[in-house]
């Protein structure tokens, strides 16, 4: 029988036409099952471009979720993106065991799907997350739990190159917002989230 896979998008088209367009290779060149299950806050602005984009896959569309009730004023957008995925997962976890296909054996979710991972875990699926950035993020985002501190707070302070092995070093004036400050929250979220992206079967790009 055929593989299913299930693949999550995050809400924002930056995320949902990524995950369709590997949903579509998955379907074509490696004949999966592919159900993909749609997050997102407003269903009017995410339908037209699903009919138009898919044909052959299975598509999920979570029911809309509010989370401004939850959130501060003025909110990041990836604090909003974070909590609105966390609230979707019982949504998630009931429709991958009610599926009528066969029970997917694999979990694909992009940086903000990581609150899936125990879904995945408990169902016995491999777990995959999906990169649709570039080379140079991914290779950052999975090194930086091995970082020396050290090297980390001298980039902050001094400017100095952040090395990343196997790559070339990160200047300072290119460097990931979360490096600005390695002892803010957002520094804290970024390590957080690599630490468990390195826990992942396999890493896709």
């Amino acid at each position: 029988s055929k593989a299913h896979a299930a693949l999550v998008a995050s809400p924002g088209m930056g995320h949902l036409i990524p995950m369709l367009e590997l949903g579509k290779r998955l379907l074509t060149h490696h004949s999966f099952h592919v159900t993909i299950f749609i997050v997102t806050t407003d269903t009017a602005t995410t339908t037209s471009h699903i009919l138009q984009q898919t044909s052959n896959l299975n598509i999920v569309l979570v029911p809309p979720i509010d989370v401004s009730h939850k959130l501060p004023p003025n909110p990041p957008l990836a604090a909003r993106i974070m909590l609105t995925m966390i609230d979707s997962i019982p949504f998630l976890r009931s429709s991958i065991l009610s599926t009528n296909l066969p029970p997917p054996s694999a979990l694909i979710v992009d940086m903000f799907g990581l609150a899936a991972f125990p879904i995945a875990r408990d169902l016995g699926m491999l777990i995959y997350v999906y990169f649709a950035t570039s080379a140079w993020f991914s290779a950052v985002t999975v090194y930086v739990p091995a970082m020396d501190k050290k090297m980390i707070e001298s980039h902050a302070e001094n400017h100095e190159p952040l090395v990343i092995l196997g790559c070339e070093a990160v200047r300072f004036d290119d460097t990931l917002e979360p490096f600005l400050s390695p002892i803010g929250e957002m520094y804290q979220g970024y390590l957080t989230a690599a630490k468990e992206i390195v826990t992942a079967d396999g890493i896709l790009m």
